[in-house]
């Protein structure tokens, strides 16, 4: 089990190296295409996007992980509730971007700045939403079966298709005439997006056997499976909506072009925090097949790890911000700049919280994430609508930092009883953590010469 777990986590390092680069070439080519106007466009679409996932989900992508994972139904069942919950899904998203364009209830502010909205915008979020809970749902049968090998290919290949496609259509305009308007370059992230499900799904269909299932029980899958989803579904967007809230409010009392200031500086600290997930992603069905005594120990491993990688890159962020943002994004988006500082402090919180919560869904007590995570809902509600209107995305950066601090502690303090492991190891790197690295580096290498 442990080799398995120290395989899959040295080969997701060994990959994230060429997807980090790739991640962070898209994003500077995309801001530039898109400028602070359109950047903050986008960002309110994706929030938006994301928002409607994890509301209509109703939990459905950490059930499908965990039972998956613990093998407590058949693969072919499990893939029967998660098309069911992914036709719901779709189905209502569907009825609520209708009644939306209709102007039904006022809706249209809800998903969109009052200048842009135009039917193509409706139809990119549908599809984009469509794309985005298809990739849900593949990538949680896949960490839930440890298929982490395909995933990481995927990973890879999906990250080199958006540099290769919208770097061409970049440098196509900087030199010919073109104008690329924004709706051209929606229509370029739609094309990758479609190129990346069909990735995707021909790995689906390569490793796991399409058998369905719909003869489904109420009472022995349907509630368990929507019982389990439910616990987090809470946490889920309670996190989603404190991480947010920020945006709506920039939008809302200082437009589109600020909010693509602060969406810059949420995507390098957003960059900085994406850096390290995979590993959570390998964690997870690991942790749930462990005794709590062999997990505790290897969490603290992996806690140790995160500290480190967390404080590291915030620094690094920190001192050269001000040299790099102009050269990289352009003069246009100075003022993301000291935003952008407090928010890669706040991500050493954020990523505090995000292992802490791992550890928590693995044995079954999300409710002290849950708990931490309201209160640091209710710190960025009060905060949000105090801070922001007064200091702008310096404000939201600073409630940003408070409302993950408070979450973090609280979860971490909770934590401390249940994991019953000095609290030196947590923080305090080993000796044997260098060996450990430096051996498994090693057998991996001679694997793949």
């Amino acid at each position: 089990m442990k080799s398995a777990f120290e395989r899959d986590t040295l080969y997701t390092i060994l990959v994230k190296i060429p997807t980090t680069i790739c991640v962070l070439i898209y994003m500077i080519l995309l801001t530039r295409l898109l400028g602070p106007e359109g950047n903050g466009v986008y960002t309110l679409i994706i929030t938006n996007i994301q928002i409607a996932s994890l509301l209509l989900s109703f939990g459905s992508k950490s059930s499908t992980t965990f039972f998956s994972a613990k093998k407590k139904l058949p693969i072919d069942k499990i893939l029967g509730l998660t098309i069911l919950f992914l036709g719901i899904a779709i189905s209502l998203m569907s009825l609520l971007l209708l009644l939306t364009h209709l102007n039904i209830a006022h809706l249209r502010s809800v998903f969109l700045p009052s200048r842009y909205t135009e039917t193509f915008f409706f139809v990119f979020i549908l599809f984009m939403f469509l794309f985005k809970n298809l990739f849900r749902v593949y990538h949680s049968l896949f960490t839930g079966l440890t298929h982490f090998k395909e995933l990481n290919a995927y990973h890879l290949i999906s990250h080199l298709v958006q540099v290769v496609v919208i770097g061409g259509l970049y440098f196509y305009c900087q030199y010919s005439e073109f104008q690329c308007s924004m709706s051209v370059v929606f229509l370029w992230i739609l094309l990758i997006e479609f190129l990346n499900s069909g990735i995707f799904t021909f790995l689906f269909f390569k490793k796991i056997p399409f058998r369905v299932n719909y003869q489904i029980s109420i009472q022995e899958d349907l509630i368990p499976f929507l019982k389990y989803g439910i616990k987090g579904y809470g946490y889920n967007l309670g996190e989603y909506i404190n991480k947010r809230l920020d945006v709506w409010l920039i939008e809302i009392y200082k437009g589109t072009a600020v909010l693509g200031q602060y969406g810059l500086a949420t995507q390098v600290s957003n960059f900085v925090l994406e850096l390290i997930r995979p590993i959570n992603v390998v964690l997870f069905p690991y942790l749930t097949k462990m005794e709590k005594e062999k997990g505790a120990v290897l969490f603290c491993k992996i806690f140790r790890v995160y500290v480190i990688f967390y404080l590291f890159f915030a620094a690094s962020v920190w001192l050269t911000a001000d040299k790099v943002i102009p050269f990289v994004f352009g003069v246009a988006f100075l003022d993301s700049i000291f935003p952008m500082k407090l928010l890669v402090i706040a991500v050493v919180f954020a990523g505090t919280r995000n292992i802490l919560s791992i550890y928590n869904k693995a044995y079954e007590r999300q409710r002290f994430s849950l708990i931490g995570t309201y209160l640091g809902l209710i710190a960025t509600i009060i905060l949000g609508f105090w801070w922001v209107p007064l200091y702008g995305i310096i404000g939201a950066a600073y409630v940003s930092l408070v409302a993950y601090g408070m979450t973090a502690l609280f979860m971490f303090v909770t934590l401390l009883p249940h994991l019953k492991q000095p609290l030196y190891l947590l923080f305090i790197p080993q000796k044997s953590d260098w060996i450990w690295l430096k051996m498994n580096i090693q057998q991996l290498m001679k694997k793949n010469i």
